[in-house]
């Protein structure tokens, strides 16, 4: 009871820091989606995380449920590093310690359940170059209720030539999360999602691309559906994938079209350890 009461403290204290703040204006002809029941199933593994500040205000960000394996019970998330950032004691990023402070974890399932989690570790962080962290949740998400995102193993910009898949199907990236913004992400309330969008280049730990986003959206997903279809090209037979390749970080100011992330291969090997670490084994690749 004490801590559904703290629970209940938590969310209204949101709610009110939220009436007092400023919100984005949605841009015209904005090309993001809100989710609903006819939307990607895999948008179900892109949960609502909220923070605690030192002085009290609250951090909007979002956060994803990854595995090694689609199959896998998950309890491993993907956020931006700059969300948990007032938890840091200081030092460098490899020894950095963590004081776990108030949060707030919720996932939505496909038939409108919520799954609520509590961040139990930091496996990893970093918040410059990169701005990504990999936390280690209090307790599994269940396949059945959610299927976790897997972990990409290629660059995104290979996933995206769509010879080296099943030539019937069109490889393409989409980016989402808990956007802020007053329309359609409706303050954080809805999930929103910018399908088929263009991933560009950059700096290794920071990539550009031209999808849609606005505050809130830190620690989205940006993620690439792929057909592995036994095909002359490759004799993979994996179905249709869902991919993390990057973490969204935020955009520039004022450009909310233009969107930055931290590419997957720039955390993989701290995300690798952390799948080792729990017990979750990759059906490709060495892990």
């Amino acid at each position: 009871m004490k801590t559904l009461f703290s629970l209940l403290i938590f969310l209204f204290a949101i709610q009110t820091v939220h009436a007092a703040e400023g919100f984005e204006e949605t841009m015209e002809d904005d090309p993001r989606l809100v989710r609903t029941s006819s939307s990607p199933d895999w948008l179900a593994a892109v949960g609502k995380f909220y923070v605690q500040n030192h002085d009290e205000s609250y951090k909007a960000c979002s956060i994803i449920l990854v595995s090694a394996n689609s199959t896998d019970d998950a309890r491993i998330g993907l956020s931006a590093g700059h969300c948990i950032r007032c938890w840091s004691n200081g030092g460098n990023d490899e020894t950095r310690e963590f004081d776990i402070e108030k949060h707030y974890i919720r996932f939505t399932t496909n038939d409108g359940s919520t799954i609520e989690r509590q961040v139990m570790e930091v496996a990893a962080y970093q918040s410059s170059p990169g701005d990504y962290a990999i936390l280690v949740l209090n307790k599994s998400i269940r396949n059945s209720d959610i299927q976790p995102l897997v972990h990409s193993d290629e660059n995104f910009k290979t996933l995206l030539r769509d010879m080296d898949y099943h030539h019937e199907f069109k490889p393409f990236a989409t980016a989402a999360g808990y956007s802020t913004d007053i329309t359609l992400g409706d303050k954080g309330k809805h999930l929103t999602y910018h399908e088929d969008c263009w991933l560009n280049g950059g700096p290794d730990a920071r990539k550009d691309s031209r999808c849609t986003s606005y505050k809130g959206a830190s620690g989205g997903a940006i993620e690439i559906t792929v057909e592995r279809s036994r095909s002359e090209w490759t004799d993979m037979d994996r179905g249709t994938e869902y991919l993390v390749v990057g973490i969204i970080q935020g955009g520039r100011d004022g450009h909310n079209e233009s969107t930055f992330f931290t590419p997957w291969d720039y955390y993989d090997s701290n995300l690798r350890k952390a799948f080792k670490a729990y017990g979750f084994k990759r059906i490709v690749g060495d892990w």
